[in-house]
């Protein structure tokens, strides 16, 4: 007898059950009926060998690419469990031999590279430099190592015209149209009609330290997420004729050493140090105890530059134009210092600023 209470309140489980199988019972009635009469057995077990009708078949699927059959028709050895199929080991793929320098196709106009930390920039492992100038600093550079070498006929007769090119590395070189290069470094870079795919150097801040220690004086700029390469670029080219001896700059959320950068620096990159670090407020904790004067530049800085001494070891550090110097990284500066500029601009563009400070320095050195 059922309960006069609603389903699932005031029935114990023993009505809940008499009642699901009754329903159950009730479905496969007329389900059976349907089909051609057939009668519900009193229990559910079948007998041993009984099959289940032909009609009541469940359609076979079809296995997945890289499975075997079910034990039934394959018995799988290797694994006892008889209740899954196992899959079967991939077949050796043959590989094409690979093709000579001569056939190789040009390397991609991004390189790959590994990652850099949580920002998602990455430090390329090769890179395309170009421009003539980047090209033939680094070409002079004995610290680089060329991987290729690509140029058109005019761009090649400047090269031999160049004393500064080693001529040896010109037999390596690969006389090609303008097509080529666009290929090879992106149909929207100035290139002058040559490349050179090489790796970047490894500059380490304790490279800096040994140049300090070698000089009366010594300057590097310091960059807190400048991203812009054609700013990195122009500080690196500041930086060298300025007489700096390094960049620093992050390793994340940071300019990599790109061909835009290169030839931003027009073969600055390859005549001063361009050191990318993982943390900037650390490494400005180190160059301290060196001996550095850290003298962060911001818009609301205490005093002016020309009223600050800049002859002995100087790091400026500089931000980006939006956020400036993060708050950490200004907090470790020995001093905030500005420049004086009018009401008609609120500031100066990063690569301007760099300039003018770097100049200050060099116009103290030199008694001006």
């Amino acid at each position: 007898m059922r309960s006069n209470h609603p389903p699932g309140r005031g029935r114990d489980r023993q009505d809940r059950k008499g009642t699901r199988n009754d329903r159950s019972a009730q479905s496969f009635d007329k389900s059976a009926k349907r089909a051609g009469g057939h009668k519900r057995p009193e229990n559910r077990t079948r007998p041993e060998g009984h099959k289940r009708p032909e009609k009541f078949k469940r359609p076979e699927k079809p296995l997945k690419p890289g499975f075997q059959a079910s034990h039934k028709s394959v018995p799988n050895k290797v694994y006892e469990s008889p209740l899954r199929a196992r899959p079967v080991a991939a077949k050796p793929v043959s590989v094409a031999p690979t093709p000579g320098p001569e056939s190789a196709p040009l390397p991609d106009a991004r390189p790959p590279g590994r990652p850099s930390g949580r920002g998602g920039h990455f430090t390329p492992t090769e890179v395309w430099l170009y421009g003539h100038h980047a090209v033939v600093a680094a070409l002079a550079n004995q610290e680089r190592r060329v991987l290729r070498l690509l140029a058109t006929p005019e761009a090649m007769e400047k090269l031999r015209a160049d004393a500064t090119v080693p001529q040896g590395v010109l037999t390596r070189a690969t006389v090609v149209g303008r097509p080529e290069i666009d290929k090879a470094v992106g149909e929207h870079a100035v290139h002058q009609g040559v490349a050179m795919f090489t790796r970047p150097i490894d500059h380490h801040l304790e490279d800096v330290l040994a140049i300090a220690e070698a000089r009366e004086s010594c300057c590097v700029v310091m960059l807190d997420q400048v991203s812009d390469p054609h700013n990195v670029g122009a500080i690196i080219r500041s930086a060298a004729a300025l007489d700096a001896s390094a960049v620093i700059t992050l390793d994340r959320r940071a300019a990599a050493e790109t061909g835009a950068l290169a030839k931003s620096a027009s073969g600055a990159l390859d005549r001063i140090a361009f050191v990318q670090i993982t943390n900037l407020a650390r490494t400005i904790a180190v160059l301290k105890e060196h001996n550095f004067w850290v003298v962060g530049l911001e818009a609301d800085g205490e005093k002016t530059l020309s009223n600050i001494d800049l002859k002995g070891r100087i790091a400026f550090v500089l931000g980006t134009e939006g956020e400036g110097l993060r708050r950490l990284v200004r907090e470790s500066c020995d001093l905030i210092a500005r420049l004086p500029i009018t009401a008609a601009a609120e500031s100066l563009n990063v690569s301007n600023a760099a300039a003018v400070a770097l100049y200050e320095r060099r116009r103290q050195i030199d008694g001006g």
